[in-house]
């Protein structure tokens, strides 16, 4: 005999089966004796025994959309749009949603949340559609992102990731970046095609812009010295913007 009670999501405990698995979790089977339809938030199963493995962990499955999950996600994209990410999602069904957290990451592996979407409604049973646009990503190499979908009960659903691929945001003319890591001062040798102005950015991991300089290189051969003596040891990215076109490097101050 299980109770239910506090598990967000189910709505008839008569439609849920009680699951077995031997593996901790990695495949599921009927654990033998026969199921009795459940009443209320209690759900039952007579005659099965518990042998070996000692690792014999028992579990609930859904048996019927009577208990779909809190929300059921139809569509999630990423896509790249003046070097910001606009991401797009849409669900079909939704049980006391309370919304969407936004989670970013650079590398593939830690995600860090940098938004949130309030859900359309707490209960629906028809499409609804949201869109967030990350303004403050570093537009370099491949950045991901999940939602973590979120109820009033506390409970929370993470999605599978989705990536953008910034690494053709370069300048069209050589760069050098040294030294890197640096203790105090960089210099930049750009070659450029032509005379122009050109924007240096140093932005730290959250994507706040430290330091701005405006140059004016020239055709040909160029050395931008910059002193960052000021910033502490770390990891930044510095930035040039020239014509619309950019080109980000990370650098490493120790």
């Amino acid at each position: 005999t299980c109770t239910l009670t506090g598990q967000g999501g189910i709505l008839n405990a008569s439609e849920t089966r009680i699951i077995g698995s031997t593996d901790g979790g990695a495949t599921f089977g009927t654990p033998g004796g026969s199921h009795v339809s459940g009443t209320g938030f209690t759900a039952y199963r007579s005659g099965f025994q518990v042998g070996s493995p000692l690792d014999f962990r028992i579990y609930f499955g859904g048996n019927s959309i009577t208990n779909p999950l809190p929300v059921q996600l139809k569509t999630f994209t990423a896509t790249k749009h003046n070097n910001q990410t606009v991401l797009n999602w849409s669900t079909v069904n939704e049980k006391n949603s309370k919304g969407f957290e936004i989670l970013r990451s650079t590398n593939q592996s830690e995600f860090e949340s940098i938004g949130f979407v309030k859900s359309a409604t707490t209960n629906s049973n028809i499409l609804n559609t949201y869109n967030y646009t990350d303004a403050k990503v570093i537009p370099m190499g491949n950045v991901c992102y999940k939602l973590k979908q979120m109820d009033w009960d506390g409970n929370t659903i993470i999605s599978k990731a989705v990536c953008v691929n910034f690494e053709g945001n370069v300048i069209p003319n050589s760069v050098h970046i040294s030294p890197n890591p640096f203790t105090s001062n960089i210099a930049v040798q750009y070659t450029s095609a032509n005379s122009g102005s050109i924007t240096l950015q140093i932005i730290n991991l959250v994507g706040k812009i430290l330091v701005q300089q405006d140059y004016f290189i020239n055709k040909g051969e160029n050395t931008l010295n910059v002193s960052l003596e000021n910033l502490s040891e770390g990891i930044y990215y510095i930035q040039l913007e020239s014509e619309g076109n950019k080109f980000t490097k990370r650098i490493i101050k120790k």
